[in-house]
């Protein structure tokens, strides 16, 4: 796996490098707009194996501050590509509002209990008008108290603990799923009979 944190995207592309209105010039457009753009990125790649783009995936979301996160999961070794393929690979896929926006409001309420990171304190009496920010943004399936009371105590909520741990059990789910439909098809044509399946334990006949 492979953590790169990118402050500012530099396009190495530029869309008249290819034929007007093809899919890359349309890439390269986009990789200019995002100069400046803060990313962060997670790639997983299997070194040891030929890379199959057809079967690869890419997820990306944003982020409230704006920041752009992608999971990139590589079917084979990534190395096979330039730096510049891999941006363009990955700007195939647009930015969605799907499961992970549930993930990273997760992971942004882990750390803002832990770590405190609100920049300012939170007024209990009068209520303000407007909500503090991890509030604002509570996934609507969660129940939470209407107490006059600071944020913690009105989110932390047996509905809360419920959705925390579907959507984990959905994320963790997730990647299983997409590291075990790489390793199958690399697995099971390159078994003979009296061979364990190593993803099952059982022998294959």
């Amino acid at each position: 796996m492979k953590n790169r944190r990118k402050n500012k995207y530099i396009a190495s592309v530029r869309p008249e490098h290819f034929p007007p209105g093809s899919a890359q010039s349309r890439a390269a457009a986009r990789a200019l707009l995002m100069e400046n753009q803060k990313r962060v990125q997670m790639i997983f790649c299997c070194p040891e194996d030929p890379l199959n783009l057809e079967t690869s995936k890419c997820f990306r979301s944003m982020c409230p501050d704006g920041t752009i996160m992608e999971v990139i999961l590589f079917d084979g070794n990534a190395d096979e590509l330039s730096q510049a393929e891999q941006e363009e690979f990955i700007l195939r896929h647009p930015i969605s509002n799907d499961e992970w926006d549930n993930v990273r409001w997760l992971i942004d309420l882990r750390n803002e209990l832990v770590h405190f990171k609100s920049a300012e304190h939170e007024q209990i009496a009068p209520r303000p008008k407007v909500d503090v920010d991890i509030m604002r943004r509570v996934p609507n399936t969660i129940k939470t108290r209407s107490a006059q009371r600071a944020w913690p105590y009105r989110l932390l909520t047996p509905s809360l603990a419920g959705w925390a741990h579907q959507t984990a059990q959905s994320a963790i789910l997730g990647f299983k799923t997409a590291y075990k439909d790489v390793r199958i098809r690399k697995v099971l044509p390159t078994m003979t009979s009296g061979v364990l399946n190593p993803l099952s334990g059982r022998e294959v006949e």
